[in-house]
C-alpha cells in the first residue's frame, strides 16, 4: 500500500512531465513528447506504458483501487495523460487515436470526479464538459453518454456558486444534458 507522501510525489513527478511535454509539443518534438508522456504513464501506475495501453478502462481502474476506494487524484492526474496524449495525437492527425485517449481521458476524469469529494460527490471538473465538447464531432459511445448524463443529472443539483467557483457554468450542464437526453433512441 502506497503512503500518502508516496502518492504525491509520484503526482508531483507526473505533473512536472507536463511542463515538459508542453515545451516538446511546441517545439514539435512529437515524438519525445509521446515518451515524456509515456513516462508519466508509468510512474503512475508502476506499469510499462504497452501494458496501460492494452488494459482496458476497467483493468487502470482497478490498478489505482486500494482496497474498496479508488485514487481519485492520481486517477485524474492519469486522465490528464491521456487528455494530453490525445491532444499529441490531434497534432499529428491521428484522429482515431486521439479519439480513444479523449474518451479514456473522459471516462477517468467522470470516475475521479465521483470520487473526489466522498461527502458531496460528484466533484465540479471542468475538463469533462471541455472533453464532451472536443468530442462532440462524432457520437459517443452510450456507456459514455450514460455516465455524462449522470454525472450531469448530479451535478446540476449543486449552487450555481458553488459550479461558478469551479469553472463549470450551470447553464453549460444545463444545455449538455439536455442534448444527452434529446438523443435518438433515448
Amino acid at each position: 500500500m502506497f503512503t500518502e507522501d508516496y502518492v504525491m510525489r509520484m503526482i508531483s513527478q507526473a505533473l512536472a512531465v507536463f511542463a515538459r511535454v508542453a515545451g516538446l509539443k511546441k517545439a514539435g518534438r512529437h515524438e519525445d513528447a509521446r515518451q515524456a508522456l509515456d513516462q508519466a504513464l508509468e510512474i503512475l501506475t508502476g506499469l510499462e506504458p504497452r501494458v496501460v495501453r492494452q488494459l482496458d478502462d476497467d483493468g487502470l481502474l482497478d490498478s489505482l483501487t486500494v482496497g474498496e476506494r479508488i485514487d481519485a487524484d492520481r486517477l485524474a492526474v492519469l486522465a490528464d495523460v491521456f487528455r494530453e496524449g490525445g491532444e499529441l495525437l490531434a497534432a499529428q492527425g491521428d484522429h482515431a487515436g486521439s479519439r480513444t485517449d479523449f474518451l479514456r481521458a473522459l471516462n477517468f476524469f467522470i470516475v475521479a470526479a465521483w470520487n473526489m469529494d466522498p461527502a458531496d460527490p460528484p466533484a465540479a471538473e471542468p475538463r469533462i464538459p471541455a472533453l464532451h465538447r472536443r468530442l462532440a464531432g462524432s457520437p459517443l459511445p452510450e456507456d459514455a453518454l450514460v455516465q455524462l448524463e449522470d454525472y450531469y443529472a448530479h451535478l446540476i443539483e449543486k449552487p450555481e456558486e458553488a459550479l461558478a467557483a469551479a469553472g463549470v457554468p450551470k447553464r453549460e450542464i444545463e444545455r449538455s444534458l439536455a442534448e444527452i437526453r434529446a438523443r435518438p433512441g433515448k
